[in-house]
């Protein structure tokens, strides 16, 4: 898992292809020994996180599939879904609500890629895309049937670079504060 799935970590070479960035809170997924139960950590950039990751429950790629839908609706249309006064309001929000609809936010994009992203951010991780492969697979059966036409990385939205660079404060990572301090 790569925990910390957003804009800031997918970078994109010349040739278009993108590559994964920031490994720091990269875990293997591994079920936890009988008897024992894990410890709820919760780190990542809150903005970002999934349901499961916002209450410190067990994770697996269902989690980074919500952190990338997310993603997805930020590029799409330069709003974080999920925004409050502190990263704890946040990562209540995340817990309890659903994500707004993206065609509401940005009309303009083709109903198939709104339909994808709203399947990735489900609350419930059932609901949600259950691998990253069944995704590309979606994505190229709606371009093969023409329902999907990619345009140059210009025409993303519309939204223009400097409004996502505006905002990178505002998705840093989020570390708790050592237990003790406030």
């Amino acid at each position: 898992l790569h925990r910390d799935v957003k804009p800031h970590n997918l970078l994109l070479t010349s040739d278009g292809a993108v590559k994964v960035s920031d490994f720091g809170l990269l875990k293997q997924v591994q079920p936890a020994p009988s008897g024992l139960t894990p410890r709820a950590i919760i780190m990542g950039t809150p903005q970002y996180m999934s349901p499961e990751q916002a209450l410190g429950e067990p994770l697996d790629e269902r989690s980074d599939v919500f952190s990338l839908g997310t993603t997805f609706f930020y590029v799409f249309s330069g709003y974080l879904p999920f925004q409050r006064d502190s990263p704890a309001a946040v990562l209540v929000q995340i817990a309890q609500e659903d994500a707004p609809r993206l065609d509401e936010v940005a009309p303009h994009l083709p109903a198939p890629l709104t339909v994808i992203v709203r399947r990735m951010m489900a609350r419930r991780r059932e609901e949600r895309y259950q691998e990253v492969g069944v995704i590309l697979e979606d994505l190229a059966s709606y371009e093969r049937r023409g329902l999907l036409a990619f345009a140059d990385a210009g025409a993303l939205g519309g939204v223009p670079a400097q409004a996502w660079a505006s905002r990178e404060q505002e998705t840093q990572a989020y570390q708790p504060a050592p237990k003790g301090t406030d």
